[in-house]
């Protein structure tokens, strides 16, 4: 017979979805990655509209946020992996295990944002061996760098980490429909679900944002990216599609080590490390949302800038992610080894885009179908699933 659950707290469990869920991700959400603002977006859905007992643990290069309703824990680690080739992994230092192992022992069920992170992967070790159910929510398959370095890293780590973490998770959920069909041959121990990303409702909140149809006619035309400055994030293709529309206006938004900035192209500004007020207000002066990037699942921003009513191109394997936003944005093929190509067809479709009138908008049935709140009861439901199923008898 399996391990069962203490009566008392099974019955709390069930009543009030309360219970002690352990979070882990490479960096808190100060680091601005997309995985990071979702998992803390999560975390404090869980914690405030479930009614979870919240640990986030994450590694001490960014900030934890001051934030009463999850309790933060830094992990001391050495980021730089992230600063030489690109890649978003901090390793953990030794003092920085036995704080996982502790955090583990206490916790009811281990969340794990993605599986390529070291911290990670010695939570999963440890829920193991302390007998704890682990749910993963995997966000992304295999980037393909053209860092011949970067590439063979994440090949490595695909077969050889991500592949045998998902088996042995208890319970698999991925973000799109690309990473689900990415991760296919896996032998999973019960059937993966598929639970979309949520947007932040600050974005929208407090004052309006102002219509795309005040914008008077002399407006410039106005494309935005928003994401991090590095190359999975297509810039050397946004910096040619900026150099090719000098009529239009770009606003590059974001943070990281390449510098938009150095492009010297008068229809570019650049903002950098913007709160969630500034980008609000960015999105808000912007038409269309562009982002070139490849090896992703569904990008946070392809969800925002719906919401807020702007257009948006991205690659052509990002409609898969939701078979939901064909029609309502845009896909385009990108072939890393063929730039020039790729411009030609983007300027193209960014053209059309353009021309168009009025232009459709999404807003309300996106926001209605990105809702963390009916996102973060899903998760509720398989983690009390899970803490009734497998979690070890209490004294």
């Amino acid at each position: 017979m399996g391990p069962q659950l203490n009566p008392s707290h099974s019955a709390s469990l069930q009543a009030s979805g309360a219970g002690r869920l352990l979070v882990a991700s490479n960096y808190f959400e100060s680091h601005k990655g997309g995985i990071e603002i979702v998992a803390g977006q999560l975390a404090r859905a869980l914690a405030t509209g479930q009614g979870f007992d919240v640990a986030w643990l994450a590694a001490n290069s960014s900030a934890p946020a001051a934030d009463g309703s999850v309790r933060s824990i830094s992990l001391r680690s050495w980021n730089g992996i992230e600063r030489l080739l690109g890649l978003p992994i901090p390793l953990p230092l030794p003092g920085a295990i036995a704080t996982i192992v502790r955090e583990v022992r206490s916790s009811d069920v281990v969340m794990l944002h993605d599986t390529l992170y070291p911290s990670n992967l010695v939570a999963m070790l440890s829920a193991k061996w302390l007998g704890k159910p682990v749910l993963i929510v995997q966000h992304i398959g295999l980037v393909p760098y053209r860092n011949p370095v970067a590439r063979v890293l994440m090949k490595l780590a695909d077969r050889f980490v991500s592949r045998p973490m998902l088996a042995n998770a208890d319970q698999v959920v991925f973000i799109s429909g690309l990473t689900r069909q990415h991760f296919s041959g896996v032998r999973f121990r019960r059937p993966p679900q598929l639970i979309f990303n949520g947007i932040r409702e600050e974005l929208w909140a407090g004052t309006s944002l102002p219509a795309l149809e005040s914008l008077t006619s002399d407006s410039p035309f106005t494309a935005i990216f928003v994401g991090r400055f590095v190359e999975k994030k297509g810039l050397p293709i946004l910096r040619r599609l900026a150099a090719a529309t000098p009529h239009i206006r770009w606003l590059i938004c974001g943070w990281g080590d390449e510098r938009p900035e150095d492009w010297g192209l008068a229809n570019i500004e650049v903002r950098r490390n913007l709160d969630g007020v500034q980008l609000r207000r960015a999105y808000g002066e912007a038409d269309l949302l562009v982002l070139p990037s490849v090896g992703e699942g569904l990008p946070l921003v392809v969800q925002e800038a719906l919401a807020l009513g702007l257009a948006v191109i991205g690659g052509a394997d990002l409609v898969d992610a939701d078979p939901w936003l064909r029609g309502r944005m845009s896909g385009v093929h990108v072939d890393t080894g063929n730039l020039e190509g790729t411009v030609r067809q983007w300027q193209t479709e960014i053209e059309r885009i353009r021309q168009l009138s009025p232009r459709p908008n999404h807003t309300d049935e996106t926001r209605d179908r990105y809702s963390w709140i009916s996102i973060s009861r899903r998760y509720a439901t398989l983690i009390c699933s899970l803490a009734r199923t497998t979690l070890p008898t209490r004294p």
